[in-house]
């Protein structure tokens, strides 16, 4: 089931209900009604959402004024008319939002549930970020694992659609965390790795294990060359603006000691977005046909220390987006020479050139026009 809070654009109810209506002058009073309810509607809105709406209100507003001048039984169907269209319209502009979070070549996997796993000499960084999720809307269940004092087993994990893992001092066992979540994510789970737990600075601070070894392709940064930062940054340039990843992320400020990982992109790694200091912010990746996701900001949230800005909002479309699945072929257009299993290395065909829909990962997809 989506769980995405709708509150701020959803239309009141009354909007769906059959009116009477009088005179040409109130019918005018309606297109202007619907003009305002759709103003609302618009803020905060996805724009699939948002286009949507428009036209529901736009093509009632047009039946409605037919309603008016008809009498009788084709008042009534009009009207009818009317009610569906608005129902099927925005239903599908919510079956819409189910993929917002994914890029278009790939699908939304369930998630609804997600772990927190921290590890703090304060142990009100979990709790905290437990209230942040859960003030998305985005999730139905939001737990958290103090791994200060343990490591989740397989069987916990295997409970949560995805896991959110960040800390800076006192982890249990590094290296049992990273073995679990490598374990969690080759079965499915979605794994989003935050500062600090991506940086080496400290021997007992960062993800160790199978998850933390370049070779497995786990990593998108290379955790043993991390540094820690803590001076002042904020949010820099934008390499894929459109990302899903930062769907409602305008501003992020990280405050002197609001913590952030340094380090290098590994395993082909693609930078999102920087810091305005110049290192990666935001990291995706792939392995397998399952999507990657690494923040260098540390997560950890208390009220005017650390950082303030959209960083809940870019961990929900972090969590998100670590259930997206790629697909194994290319999409039509596209073509692979290289064999591999996912459509993050497909290429454009080429100029003057177009594709039958085989989805075939060879060049062979590619025809000259005619």
């Amino acid at each position: 089931k989506h769980s995405m809070n709708l509150t701020p654009f959803s239309p009141d109810s009354s909007a769906f209900l059959p009116r009477r209506h009088g005179s040409r002058a109130h019918n005018a009073e309606m297109v202007a009604n619907s003009s305002s309810r759709f103003d609302v509607a618009r803020a905060g809105a996805p724009p699939h959402i948002t286009a949507t709406w428009g036209f529901v209100v736009f093509l009632t507003a047009v039946l409605e004024a037919f309603a008016s001048a008809a009498t009788g039984v084709a008042r009534a169907g009009v009207r009818q008319a009317s009610l569906a269209l608005r129902l099927a319209l925005v239903v599908a502009a919510l079956r819409g939002a189910r993929a917002q979070y994914c890029p278009a070549e790939a699908s939304q996997a369930s998630c609804t549930s997600v772990l927190v796993i921290f590890w703090s000499s304060n142990s009100q960084y979990g709790p905290n970020m437990q209230a942040g999720l859960r003030s998305t809307g985005a999730f139905s269940i939001v737990d958290v694992f103090d791994a200060a004092g343990g490591t989740p087993t397989s069987s916990q994990l295997a409970t949560y659609n995805a896991v959110l893992v960040f800390g800076a001092e006192l982890l249990s066992d590094p290296a049992a965390l990273g073995d679990r979540l490598a374990a969690y994510h080759d079965q499915g789970g979605g794994v989003v790795v935050a500062g600090l737990a991506n940086c080496a600075a400290h021997a007992t601070q960062s993800v160790r294990g199978a998850w933390a070894d370049p070779a497995n392709g786990y990593a998108l940064l290379d955790y043993a060359s991390g540094v820690w930062s803590n001076s002042a940054d904020s949010l820099g340039d934008l390499l894929e603006p459109q990302s899903p990843l930062l769907t409602g992320v305008a501003s992020f400020a990280a405050s002197p000691w609001g913590d952030r990982t340094i380090a290098p992109v590994i395993n082909s790694g693609v930078v999102v977005a920087k810091w305005r200091s110049g290192s990666p912010f935001v990291v995706r990746g792939v392995r397998g046909d399952r999507t990657l996701v690494e923040l260098t900001f540390y997560a950890a949230y208390v009220s005017g220390w650390g950082w303030t800005g959209d960083g809940m909002v870019l961990i929900r479309n972090a969590l998100k987006y670590s259930r997206c699945m790629l697909s194994s072929s290319c999409r039509p257009g596209f073509f692979n020479l290289t064999g591999a299993t996912n459509a993050s290395i497909c290429s454009a065909c080429p100029a003057g050139f177009y594709s039958n829909a085989t989805g075939t990962r060879n060049a062979s997809v590619c025809s000259a026009c005619p």
